[in-house]
């Protein structure tokens, strides 16, 4: 538990290990943050947006719409309301629009390492959350290779150009 600008918060880490013929092959760690509900009340102000922490080499175009957020909500087995019932996004949680799964942005960063870096195997990755994505307004998602040929700096940029979402990924 934390105190944080908007109340109470509660951090909890999910690890998903996922065993193959030859035993472990994907360990996946989810820290996850859960808030208390906002006072209806209070003055709505959104933190100011981030800037893409690098210069886009690649780049790719995605375009939410609450079809893909109900058909991906129901492949992850994900009830979270937030991102298929549009009047309870809104209504009960204050949101302007239904909310992005963070990890269809997640996705799209793998599907650009795929493009770019046919063939080479992912050993590592990692991501960080720092502001939504909303339903019917398309978001980037881009990538930095580094110089060592072997990791790349990934981010999801909004409509708007704010940092969505910051990755790494390692290749072998």
């Amino acid at each position: 538990p934390k105190e944080g600008r908007s109340g109470r918060l509660l951090f909890v880490t999910v690890r998903h290990d996922h065993y193959g013929e030859d035993g472990l092959a994907v360990s996946e760690n989810h820290d996850i943050v859960y808030r208390e509900a906002a006072d209806p009340n209070a003055p709505k102000t959104a933190p100011k947006p981030q800037p893409a922490p690098g210069t886009a080499v690649w780049r790719t175009a995605v375009h939410p719409d609450s079809r893909l957020l109900f058909r991906f909500s129901a492949l992850m087995f994900s009830a979270a309301r937030i991102h298929f019932d549009h009047t309870y996004a809104i209504e009960t949680e204050g949101y302007p629009d239904l909310l992005v799964n963070a990890r269809i942005a997640v996705i799209a960063l793998l599907d650009l390492c795929a493009e770019e870096r046919p063939g080479k195997a992912l050993t590592s990755f990692t991501y960080r959350c720092v502001s939504p994505l909303y339903c019917n307004r398309p978001f980037t998602a881009e990538g930095e290779p580094a110089d060592d040929g072997a990791s790349v700096k990934l981010w999801a940029l909004d409509d708007k150009g704010g940092l969505s979402l910051g990755a790494n990924a390692t290749f072998a």
